[in-house]
């Protein structure tokens, strides 16, 4: 078992998912800490997260956006099992939230929260073959709306 002084070291973290020492059993929460306190959130409620150099802002449905000072990098293997891909240097978004893409100077995709994410071009085919495995109706749309121009 852990001693008390390491349990109170992820206590005091500012990022704990709940349940993080039985993988084979993940639990859909994640304890984001920052001045305001301790918030326990639904990772499936997390529309994106946005970094701002050694912070992360969480976009959350239905409530504010909560500041924490870790790195964006440090969720990206966190939350690929959640759906959430990176696509773009500051924007690791939930697949799920996706309303729409469009391409014209480059790709772009657009969140249920009307927000519009830019798509770097080095992951842009990464993030299509994701659409087209996880919301191929998105991605057919699109193509068809692309054809007819």
């Amino acid at each position: 078992m852990f001693s008390n002084a390491v349990f109170s070291k992820f206590i005091d973290s500012s990022i704990l998912i709940d349940n993080q020492f039985d993988l084979s059993h993940p639990t859909n929460k994640i304890m984001l800490s920052n001045s305001d306190g301790r918030n326990w959130i639904e990772i499936n409620d997390i529309i994106r997260c946005e970094s701002d150099g050694n912070y992360t802002m969480f976009h959350i449905k239905n409530s504010k956006p909560i500041l924490i000072s870790k790195t964006l990098k440090e969720f990206v293997s966190r939350f690929s099992m959640f759906n959430f891909e990176r696509v773009h240097q500051s924007h690791l978004i939930n697949i799920n939230y996706v309303k729409s893409i469009k391409s014209g100077t480059g790709l772009t995709i657009q969140l249920d929260d009307m927000t519009v994410i830019p798509v770097s071009r080095r992951k842009k085919e990464q993030v299509v073959n994701v659409l087209k495995l996880k919301k191929p109706l998105l991605l057919h749309a699109h193509l068809l709306r692309y054809m007819k121009h």
